[in-house]
């Protein structure tokens, strides 16, 4: 399951601002070398480094303090140990919160997935269902038939979600204790560290794709004016977004095709 930092890493290369290289200096847990850097001084700063590989801080970020063009001193936020030489990085001149931003955007964007609950149990004669925490946007009601493993689940239909309770127009007879599955519509969880996952509903390559469109957005609205370079990439990333939310929808539930229902 691909994290955030994934999301950030590729966000990052499609918008056209990462760089990479392999460290060629070592000093302590707050600096490293890559002295075949060619940037001048300063233009990482405030920007973000990923870690690839090494044992140190893999598949993490830190912030860029500062970054010296004499030397290829990467100056950064104090990593768990010393990053020592051979370690692959990847770094870019954007602040992590804007790539965190993009990322939380485009997941929003998204959409909702549908997820189900089933901890509540049913009791028999009921007109009205308890909801669980959390839940609302409720698609689909089901209820177990029996205790057996194999036991089917009936969907109750003519119901009505109001006010953080079930609508049922006449009681249900079911056997007391059954538990009652209810399927809804759920936002994805906001994400921030880096070892945060986002959830297999949501198409990696759509997700991406999506942040390199809100962060050049944001980007261009934070800058308060555009180039030519910075208006095709916002255009790419926008056909390339479209394209792929038609053929990677977050699935949310079928319809059925004679009930018209969930």
């Amino acid at each position: 399951m691909s994290t955030l930092f994934d999301a950030m890493l590729e966000t990052s290369r499609l918008t056209g601002v990462l760089a990479s290289g392999v460290t060629t200096g070592q000093l302590d847990a707050d600096h490293f070398y890559d002295n075949k850097r060619w940037e001048t001084d300063g233009y990482f700063n405030n920007g973000t480094v990923f870690i690839l590989s090494g044992t140190v801080n893999l598949n993490e970020t830190r912030r860029v303090i500062e970054f010296r063009n004499v030397d290829g001193r990467f100056y950064c936020d104090t990593f768990d140990d010393v990053i020592v030489e051979g370690t692959q990085y990847a770094v870019v001149n954007a602040n992590r919160g804007q790539l965190v931003h993009a990322v939380n955007s485009a997941l929003i964007y998204m959409g909702n997935y549908l997820e189900f609950d089933e901890s509540l149990t049913f009791v028999n004669e009921s007109s009205e269902l308890e909801l669980p925490d959390g839940v609302s946007n409720v698609m689909r009601i089901e209820i177990k038939a029996d205790e057996a493993p194999t036991a089917r689940y009936f969907r109750v239909t003519n119901w009505k979600e109001v006010g953080g309770k079930i609508k049922l127009p006449a009681p249900l007879y079911f056997e007391s204790g059954m538990p009652i599955r209810y399927y809804y519509l759920k936002q994805h969880p906001r994400v921030f560290d880096d070892d945060d996952q986002i959830l297999e509903p949501y198409n990696f390559k759509r997700l991406v794709w999506t942040a390199a469109y809100m962060f050049l957005l944001d980007r261009m609205q934070y800058a308060g004016n555009s180039d030519e370079k910075e208006n095709y990439l916002l255009q790419n990333a926008m056909q390339t977004m479209n394209k792929l939310e038609v053929q990677f929808p977050v699935y949310q539930g079928g319809r059925d095709s004679n009930l018209a229902v969930y």
